[in-house]
């Protein structure tokens, strides 16, 4: 029987979001923290393959005096997933990690759908991930929309100018710019270079939104760095705060987040560098759209 008086304490802000369940084995409570962004994301399904895989990022550190093991799995997803547990790696003794959950799949839906998944990572002392010292639970909902079926205000390929997007630095000096290296959908993108250690700046863009129930900002990015550090990222709508801990490297991810309908909505792509070396983003087909 578990007990009941185990409930780690997570800090509250609002880029964080808290387990709707915990649990630590005498002797862990407190050492070991885990954190995920708080949003309920939106997702554009258009072009998925079906089946699609779904990465689900997690922070985990280790205040324990030895090292453990993370694995995450998804507690009784809804019908159209497939999962088993994913052995993310170890946390070295006052450590943190940042892995990506990717081995779940979700069946393509046919129309714009919404559903809530239960995201469990667990805790082990040892490598062959069987003693399990605890675990949390985070609870999303995820909005699957498909662009073809909404109405689109604006849309954001880069292939002339920079589509009213400019630059802002708070720490440092970043340069933006659009680049054909790397591009999504044609030839060129719009690419915010320059994002050295502990530099900070955001592009941003403000957009009418057309009347409808709901709103959304889905585009792709992709990050360049060197070693482990790379960049962070924040999504800022007037709605929510999606936070990235490290942007996935070399390949094109889609991102989404909502906005609100009938209104102007600024978005700003606020980029945090974590590593000496001056990284890079790039942002393609950015598209506003309402349903």
């Amino acid at each position: 029987m578990r007990p009941t008086n185990n409930r780690e304490s997570f800090p509250s802000r609002p880029t964080l979001k808290r387990p709707v369940d915990s649990w630590r084995k005498l002797g862990y409570h407190g050492k070991i923290r885990a954190y995920v962004q708080n949003i309920d994301p939106g997702f554009d399904i258009d072009g998925l393959p079906d089946p699609f895989i779904v990465y689900f990022p997690v922070l985990v550190h280790n205040g324990h005096t030895a090292t453990i093991y993370v694995g995450a799995v998804l507690v009784s997803p809804p019908a159209g997933w497939t999962d088993s547990e994913d052995q993310l790696g170890s946390v070295a003794i006052g450590a943190n990690l940042y892995a990506e959950k990717d081995n779940a799949t979700r069946d393509t839906p046919t129309a714009g759908t919404n559903e809530t998944v239960t995201l469990r990572t667990n805790y082990y002392s040892d490598a062959a991930y069987s003693a399990l010292i605890g675990y949390d639970e985070w609870e999303f909902t995820i909005y699957w929309e498909s662009v073809a079926a909404g109405t689109v205000d604006d849309t954001d390929d880069f292939e002339t100018n920079l589509e009213g997007w400019t630059k802002t630095d708070e720490v440092g000096t970043t340069i933006l710019g659009r680049s054909s290296v790397r591009s999504y959908s044609k030839t060129y993108s719009m690419y915010h270079y320059g994002i050295g250690d502990l530099e900070i700046g955001y592009v941003s863009k403000t957009v009418k939104i057309g009347a409808g129930s709901r709103a959304y900002i889905f585009g792709y990015l992709q990050a360049e760095y060197t070693g482990s550090s790379g960049i962070s990222l924040e999504i800022i709508t007037p709605v929510e705060t999606i936070f990235v801990p490290l942007c996935s490297p070399n390949r094109w991810s889609r991102f989404g987040a909502r906005l609100n309908p009938g209104a102007s909505n600024e978005v700003r792509l606020r980029a945090k560098g974590r590593h000496l070396t001056a990284d890079s983003i790039w942002y393609d087909l950015i598209r506003w759209i309402r349903y």
